[in-house]
């Protein structure tokens, strides 16, 4: 006998689907017994078959104990109380309807529902694991029955197999309630000022693991980070990168070092001492620099101060002010290069990368433009309002956050999310910068502060 094992937990199984508690590991496979908890579960929960399907399948179940979480969100079932809005769920063959209480109902097709079953055959949880590919079937997946209480909803497939869901969980999914860029403070000068992000000491940055997991926490909340009392060498500056991840070298090695000098041997007006505007990192890579570390090394003379802007909270203000500039820039695809000593760099991409209706990505490098599309008369206009738009949010003093980075202090910044630049100086300015991969650094954020 073939036994399927039920991914409910015990208290929904020995409630819906069987009159006894089962204890874990104990198996049951009589069709009459089966018969007989369905009966007993008719007078306590509403319960719909489908039409013409038959009796149900009564292979045996293992009943296996499932924490009171959603798998799904990671968090408690109760922190979803207010999403519980689910007024009654109707079966048909190949999708359910539910039926919320504003009178709305939202159709959700089976494929989906079979496709994020997380029984122990489908999925593996100590994996972290899909078992289950729904390009493997032949046909698709059939409702049987159906039972609905406030909590959860149970579904037998026309194969034998059942499946369970947190009702909260699929109606955040079906409304999309997925708040926009969670746990992110986007910003302001005003209000990243009154944020009042702390500076962690070098110490404790190399030694506790709690100064590093509250400098990743900044840099996840804000974009950016900063160590201080750190010595003025170039070790130290990789010694503070690589306690994160390992380094990605980009086109000039390991780490840039940013040297004002008429005899830089790079193009780049990065290593002069002229102004340099407001841009991202390597907008013309397919993967830009994932997040930057900087440390001022050397400094003398007039000037050369940094500034930023938060990306997210500019993208954001034109979103909801100018859609219309907003849809541009996430579609119009800018031709970025670069083509200096030994490489030469050609990418097309738009200024605001959208991914699940929040930027993701920002490619803003004027300097490395190359050409822009050729579009019809009124969406070159439009392109280029965008573009004039976009232009005074980031330099309006309301957003340009300027800092004056002195030797001794490394600032951590997001490449995908602020924008950068400085002013123009005299004197000697010595700016090194080293590269981490985004993937490393966002898995190492989401296991030191369950961040992102």
């Amino acid at each position: 006998m073939r036994f399927i094992k039920a991914c409910f937990r015990p208290s929904l199984t020995s409630r819906l689907w069987k009159k006894p508690v089962l204890q874990p590991g104990i198996l049951c496979h009589s069709s009459s017994v089966r018969e007989t908890y369905l009966k007993s579960a008719i007078n306590r929960r509403p319960i719909v078959s489908m039409p013409d399907v038959g009796n149900v399948l009564t292979n045996a179940l293992t009943v296996n104990t499932r924490p009171n979480t959603c798998k799904y969100h990671k968090h408690q079932v109760d922190d979803c109380q207010q999403e519980r809005d689910v007024v009654s769920v109707k079966p048909m063959p190949d999708h359910i309807v539910i039926k919320v209480r504003n009178g709305e109902e939202i159709k959700t097709s089976g494929m989906w529902l079979r496709d994020h079953c997380r029984c122990d055959l489908c999925y593996s949880e100590s994996r972290n694991q899909s078992l289950y590919d729904p390009g493997s079937i032949s046909s698709k997946p059939t409702i049987v029955e159906l039972i609905h209480n406030e909590n959860e909803i149970c579904v037998e497939w026309d194969d034998g197999h059942r499946s369970a869901y947190e009702t909260t969980w699929i109606m955040n999914c079906l409304l999309n309630k997925r708040p926009r860029y969670p746990n992110k403070q986007l910003w302001n000068v005003e209000k990243i000022k009154s944020a009042n992000i702390s500076m962690i000491s070098y110490k404790d940055y190399m030694n506790e693991t709690d100064a590093l997991a509250e400098c990743l926490r900044n840099l996840y909340t804000y974009g950016l980070a900063f160590v201080d009392d750190v010595p003025v060498n170039r070790e130290t500056l990789i010694e503070i990168s690589e306690r994160i991840s390992f380094l990605r070298e980009c086109e000039h090695g390991k780490d840039d070092i940013f040297v004002s000098t008429s005899q830089t041997m790079y193009k780049d007006i990065a290593f002069t001492n002229q102004d340099l505007g407001f841009h991202a990192d390597s907008a013309y890579n397919a993967e830009p620099p994932g997040y930057l570390v900087f440390h001022m090394t050397e400094r003398s003379g007039e000037g050369g101060h940094s500034r930023y802007v938060d990306g997210y909270y500019v993208a954001e203000s034109i979103r909801q002010h100018r859609p219309d500039a907003y849809g541009m820039l996430s579609q119009v695809l800018v031709e970025q290069e670069l083509k200096d000593k030994g490489v030469h760099y050609v990418g097309k991409y738009p200024v605001f990368t959208v991914i699940d209706d929040e930027v993701k990505i920002l490619r803003y490098q004027p300097t490395d433009r190359r050409f822009i599309p050729h579009l019809s008369l009124e969406q070159t206009e439009l392109f280029y309002d965008s573009l004039r738009v976009f232009y005074q949010k980031i330099y309006s003093p309301e957003n340009e956050y300027w800092l004056k980075l002195q030797p001794g202090r490394v600032l951590l910044l997001d490449n995908y999310r602020l924008l950068h630049g400085r002013s123009k100086f005299t004197g000697s300015r010595v700016l090194r910068n080293t590269v981490l991969p985004r993937d490393e650094v966002d898995s190492r954020i989401r296991v030191l502060t369950g961040l992102g």
